[in-house]
Parts: structure tokens; sequence; C-alpha cells
């Protein structure tokens, strides 16, 4: 007898996030911070955007830095990275290796505080209420009375899953170590305690039956209109 094998696929549950802006500038990035103290100066502009094209994804990481301040929309950014690209050479962007590696351990700390990581007596520790608010901005859960979680399929349904399931471990795994191997028992167990806490309480799973689950959407039999998979 032939039998599938079903792989997780923890896309089917995990949202990608992408944070708008950077939330800090460490403090040992002194460079960095002398060009946040001063950001209308174009050479600190300039210096900026040429440390930036020393990164992949460079105009992410300009817009990144940038967004923290109010008076600067997407548009006006956009503006000031095209405006000053074209003048940068490449022996500017060697000058700048120094704000190269800042900005890199920016980008760095922001996704470890981002996932709730943060120093504590010269430690860095997960914070599990930091880390459940995370998490439930790129999944979609409800807890159940009987200690039970139901999490949300891209694909249009439910799955039911004890909190010692080693599914929810997983998808904890998979974004605790999205900032390389942070990943440890105890922070999964304590990430999983803080997440059912976070989570809104339902008596149960109730089916609609008037719907039908496709692979394109969910049918509804009331008007027989197909709509978006959807929480």
């Amino acid at each position: 007898m032939n039998t599938e094998t079903e792989v997780l696929k923890e896309d089917d549950y995990i949202r990608d996030f992408f944070s708008d802006k950077y939330s800090f500038i460490p403090e040992e990035c002194k460079k960095l911070k002398e060009i946040e103290n001063d950001i209308m100066n174009e050479n600190n502009i300039k210096n900026l955007i040429a440390s930036a094209l020393n990164i992949p994804k460079g105009y992410w990481i300009f817009k990144l830095f940038m967004k923290m301040f109010d008076d600067l929309n997407d548009v006006k950014i956009k503006l000031l990275y095209e405006n000053f690209k074209d003048q940068i050479t490449d022996e500017d962007r060697k000058n700048v290796s120094d704000i190269t590696e800042e900005l890199k351990k920016t980008s760095f700390s922001n996704m470890m505080a981002d996932r709730g990581y943060e120093f504590v007596n010269g430690k860095r520790v997960l914070n599990a209420s930091k880390f459940a608010r995370h998490f439930l901005q790129r999944a979609d859960l409800v807890a159940l009375n009987n200690n039970d979680i139901g999490i949300y399929n891209k694909n249009g349904y439910y799955t039911r899953l004890n909190a010692d399931s080693l599914v929810l471990g997983k998808l904890v795994h998979k974004i605790m170590n999205e900032v390389g191997d942070r990943w440890n028992s105890y922070d999964e167990k304590e990430g999983i305690k803080a997440i059912q806490r976070s989570t809104d309480l339902i008596n149960n799973l109730v089916l609609d039956r008037n719907q039908i689950n496709l692979k394109n959407g969910m049918l509804d039999l009331g008007n027989y209109e197909l709509k978006e998979h959807s929480p």
C-alpha cells in the first residue's frame, strides 16, 4: 500500500515579517548616532547611502533608517536615495566601511528586538511576552478551553494542536532561528506559554456547514460566491 508523507509547510501558518523602520540605534554605533542627530546634512545622507549600497537590499536598509523621522515619507526617502545614489563612487563606498558595519549591527539588533530578545545585565535573553506579540503578528491563533490551540492554515482551515505539539514547537523554532541559532528548549516552552496567554480564548472551533473549502477560496453555499481564504 502506498502512503504519502505530508511534510509540515511552516509558511502555511507563519507570515513573513518586514519591519517598517528601525526602533533604535545601538549606543555603540557612534557614527550612525551622529548621522541620526544631523540627518539633513547632505554629507551625512551621502555617507548613509554609500554604506547602504555596500549591503544587500541597501535601499530597504536606508529606508528603515530614514523612516525613524516622522517628516520623511516614502516619496521623500526614495527621492533622496535616487538623487544621491549616482553621485557615489567606489572610493566613497570604501571610505564608509565603519558605517556599513554599524548599519549591519543596527539591522541585526532590531531584528532581535522585534522577536523579543533584549539585553538584561549584559546578557541577551528572551522576553516571552514580546516574543508572543511578534508571533501573533505573523500567525492567527485561538486558544481553546481544553489547553488546545487552533492555528490558521492559509489554505482555509484551522489546525487543532495541543500546546505541547511538535508543530507549534517547530513554528516557534523557525522564528527564533531567524536571527541565528537562538532556539533553546527553555525559551520555546516560555514562548509557547506566553502565546497561549496572549491568544483569544474560545469554547470550541465551530465548522460552518454553509461553506465549502476549495483550493482557491471558500464557496458560500448561500449565494454561491467564492471568497478568499481568511481567518
